[in-house]
């Protein structure tokens, strides 16, 4: 297999996490609405050579908050070539500006019958890159996209974004739904990946925690690492009501939850027994859950 195609191709490791992971680390949000100083068409290349412009594939595939980019989205870009034996580290700033991704500063130029692939990322400030390896330090309210381009030698090539990480919801209902302080998911937000090579690389399970949900829409949202594996008897949600009762759900059976997917836990507190209470009793009843898989995203 070629290692354009290793590149293209989705992975088919598993990040493993279990009752036994360990609590996780400081996180580093993303940030992709920093404003920046933007030509308004990209400079002219030199020499005969053609500055590339990017527009957003259709149907969009999008930012995780909305259906469709906004206009500021940026992007980064990396081109390659064909022959070559790992990704660039130069990488080019892209802004949306409402209809096509242009060039913040310097556009990516190529000779016109040259061909290039390309890989892109949003958004634009949320990794680190060493090598082959990008580093993802996770939004808890943020998703991630990315999406590998075919060698064209197009001007204008379209970019399908693809989601990169995992949705999961808890939905409450029921009388104390309306008391509700925080939630909180057992996840891992932090994860890396060989693009050049097409797998995730193991996730440390010092990363693996319990993570405030946002809440959108009267629905608790955390964006995780994909493809995790969590066990049966995992605690894996935590609700707590402003007068510090707890209720606490633990997984009724293994579940495993892929990238670009969407799972919900549909909880109604009326049914559910509380772990603890603000006055420090504690109780034995820890209720079950299993995750319903959503179609949609």
């Amino acid at each position: 297999m070629s290692n354009f195609n290793k590149l293209k191709k989705s992975w088919a490791g598993t990040l493993v996490a279990g009752a036994t992971l360990m609590a996780g680390v400081a996180l580093t949000g993303c940030n992709s609405s920093i404003d920046e100083p933007m030509d308004a068409q990209p400079p002219a290349a030199a020499n005969g050579k053609v500055a590339i412009e990017f527009i957003p594939g259709a149907p969009a595939q999008s930012r995780a908050t909305e259906t469709s980019f906004e206009t500021g989205d940026r992007i980064y870009v990396y081109p390659f070539g064909a022959g070559s034996a790992h990704l660039p580290d130069t990488r080019y700033l892209y802004r949306f500006d409402g209809s096509m991704f242009r060039s913040v500063s310097t556009p990516i130029e190529k000779d016109v019958s040259e061909q290039l692939a390309y890989l892109a990322i949003y958004p634009y400030s949320c990794f680190t890159k060493s090598g082959d390896i990008f580093t993802f330090r996770q939004s808890t309210s943020e998703d991630i996209c990315y999406t590998i381009h075919d060698l064209t030698a197009e001007a204008v090539p379209e970019l399908r974004f693809k989601h990169l990480t995992t949705r999961m919801n808890v939905d409450l209902t029921g009388s104390a739904a309306s008391r509700v302080s925080y939630v909180t998911l057992y996840s891992v937000l932090n994860f890396s990946v060989d693009f050049y090579n097409g797998e995730k690389v193991p996730t440390d399970p010092a990363d693996a925690r319990m993570n405030r949900m946002v809440k959108k829409n009267g629905v608790y949202t955390l964006y995780t690492a994909p493809d995790l594996i969590f066990y049966q008897g995992v605690e894996i949600v935590n609700v707590v009501l402003t007068d510090g009762t707890i209720y606490r759900f633990t997984l009724e059976k293994n579940e495993e939850y892929y990238m670009g997917s969407s799972y919900t836990y549909y909880i109604n507190l009326d049914n559910s027994s509380p772990a603890a209470r603000s006055n420090g009793s504690a109780q034995s009843s820890v209720s079950v859950v299993s995750a319903v898989q959503n179609s949609g995203w």
